[in-house]
């Protein structure tokens, strides 16, 4: 399974309450969905469930956190590759890349 989340957790949740903006759970929401549907569009097909499960791998935590993932026990193969010969494919890494600048201006939209 392949998960993508923010790591610096306590930094976040301390900024998210300084803020207290009510346009950024939408903000949130929107880019982690184009994400999911981005990954999803670019992942590797063989029977289709990595990228099924990444299509509806979206999911809240909360309004300001999601989680991004797959339900498979291959799909970080497929994204990282491996010594055997499977070749990175970066469906997830890369749409997320895609997706930060988007995001970020959304974000400074929000806060005004």
């Amino acid at each position: 399974m392949i998960s993508f989340n923010m790591k610096s957790e306590n930094r976040l949740n301390d900024w998210i309450k300084s803020v207290n903006n009510e346009k950024l759970p939408g903000v949130v929401k929107k880019h982690a969905l184009n994400i999911s549907a981005s990954a999803a569009k670019n992942a590797p097909v063989d029977t289709g469930l990595l990228k099924n499960t990444l299509a509806d791998g979206a999911k809240p935590k909360d309004p300001h956190k999601w989680t991004i993932s797959d339900a498979t026990e291959y799909g970080v193969f497929q994204e990282l590759g491996t010594s055997k010969g499977v070749t990175a494919k970066h469906f997830l890494g890369g749409a997320a890349e895609r997706e930060a600048e988007p995001f970020f201006e959304d974000v400074r939209k929000a806060l005004g």
